[in-house]
């Protein structure tokens, strides 16, 4: 498990290495305690889609309770189900047409980029603008962003490590110093923003949109009063857990979008085709018109590539659970007594070749009319892989925990609607824009798991696995004139 620290591109390729060896059930040592994973899709869909029978695991809890305390992922279930009933009315359709406007703003695109980069600027900016209504310049952007990039792999450093790093009796080797200096600093930057929201005049309040803060500073604390609002400090803790998530995913899968769509000629002429689609209207050599809200109805490939993205490379490995009872698990029969902790391997189920016709091959055609996304008598018919990116688009559903990228269930991502959105538009954005090609060779690119799954490359002269960059393409622009939007 060495490995796992220093080359944090190693997790992804011996999980799914593991999965191809032993099958859909296996044991793996975590430090000094042992996970059972589990790729089976009804197994996956049971761990994750019951919290009550399958909390979070100890391991978990303490990676939050440092990132974030007393934020949404470790407050109990019932003060957990107020903010999720509030967040539901948030993230949703309404924050969508604020997009647009918010997003534009350029991201200094060159002829050789790290794509990974420009969408992780893109989609902080989103969130700040739009769900947190904090109009950042440039350089509380990067702020926040490298804070929060350092927050996700330090998350996975402190899990992985668990109960070592977390002893107290260690606490003078000071293990945990990289979580708790990234935590602070958001801390920090999130209580500026909270505080001076706390304090607007309500004639200004009442001038804009609600938002996000809003409801993040409304919500009572477990317990009180109805008409209290919540602690600042929980409220920092919750800014902290949807920062970065929201700003982190999204920006992920949009980079592994683009190095799935350099990889296969056939994606790159569709995605090619299907944006210039858009401008079929502009006089040649005019400037494109912004990327509009409806335009994404016309977008059905793109949106296709963004959910084979979410399958072969989503945000989140695994979730980890601990048994509340002594069970059996549904799929593959295993049975578990209370208190053992199990990964629902999610990546592994939406890989797995009983259900997914050519599992390891990148082919959006699959979620398309008449497409095919399942393996012959791998269908489910049912709700499939509600919960994560939608349902399926293609002439089958996969079974039920087959395809969950952002989980399932009562807490399943309550942001999935708007990163979808938030993904194709991005896409849209850099396709009209440019002519994309890796700018290094496809091997080149790693997987590389901090609490986030994204695509990483060294940079020349780096030490092996570390993953400096994230996707290098060379951009060729493909028309004059200015492309607004996302």
């Amino acid at each position: 498990m060495f490995s796992f620290y220093s080359r944090p591109d190693t997790m992804a390729t011996t999980l799914h290495a593991l999965h191809v060896a032993l099958g859909p059930v296996f044991r793996l040592p975590f430090g000094i305690r042992t996970v059972l994973f589990t790729a089976d899709p009804a197994d996956c869909a049971r761990i994750v889609g019951r919290p009550a029978e399958w909390p979070r695991s100890p391991a978990q809890r303490a990676v939050m309770e440092v990132s974030a305390p007393g934020g949404l992922f470790v407050m109990p279930r019932s003060a957990h189900a107020v903010v999720r009933r509030s967040l539901r009315g948030v993230f949703g359709p309404a924050l969508l047409p604020a997009f647009w406007p918010a997003g534009d703003g350029g991201n200094g695109l060159g002829a050789v980029v790290d794509v990974s980069a420009a969408f992780s600027e893109t989609a902080y900016r989103l969130i700040f603008r739009v769900a947190f209504g904090a109009p950042f310049d440039a350089a509380q952007m990067r702020r926040a962003t490298d804070a929060s990039t350092a927050l996700i792999f330090q998350m996975m450093v402190d899990f992985v490590g668990y109960p070592i790093r977390q002893s107290p009796l260690l606490a003078p080797l000071g293990l945990r110093a990289g979580i708790q200096a990234a935590a602070a600093e958001l801390r920090t930057l999130y209580r500026e923003i909270l505080v001076a929201r706390r304090a607007e005049a309500p004639s200004a309040a009442a001038a804009r949109p609600p938002d996000l803060l809003d409801m993040l500073l409304d919500v009572p604390e477990a317990g009180a009063p109805a008409d209290s609002v919540a602690d600042i400090e929980t409220a920092i803790s919750n800014a902290i857990v949807f920062g970065a998530a929201g700003g982190t995913t999204s920006a992920d899968v949009a980079a592994w979008s683009v190095y799935h769509i350099a990889c296969c000629p056939d994606a790159t002429a569709a995605v090619g085709a299907e944006v210039a689609a858009l401008d079929a209207d502009t006089p040649p050599g005019g400037p494109a018109r912004p990327l509009a809200l409806d335009d994404l109805g016309r977008l059905p490939y793109l949106r296709a590539v963004w959910k084979e993205s979410l399958r072969l490379t989503p945000p989140g490995l695994f979730f980890e659970r601990v048994a509340s009872r002594d069970t059996v698990l549904p799929g593959s029969g295993v049975r578990v007594r209370a208190g053992t902790l199990v990964a629902a391997f999610a990546a592994g189920a939406a890989r797995d070749p009983a259900v997914w016709e050519r599992p390891l091959d990148f082919l959006p055609a699959r979620w398309l009319p008449g497409g095919s996304a399942v393996a012959p008598g791998g269908a489910a018919g049912g709700t499939g892989g509600a919960g994560g990116g939608g349902g399926g688009g293609g002439g089958s559903v996969p079974p039920a925990g087959a395809y969950i990228p952002f989980s399932v269930g009562p807490e399943n991502c309550a942001g999935t609607f708007l990163a979808d959105a938030e993904g194709v538009a991005m896409l849209a954005t850099l396709y009209r824009a440019y002519e994309v090609t890796l700018a290094v060779p496809p091997d080149a690119v790693r997987s590389v798991v901090g609490w986030t799954h994204r695509a990483g490359s060294a940079a020349p002269g780096g030490k092996p696995g570390n993953a400096d960059r994230g996707v290098p393409v060379r951009l060729t622009p493909r028309r004059r004139g200015a492309v607004g939007g996302c």
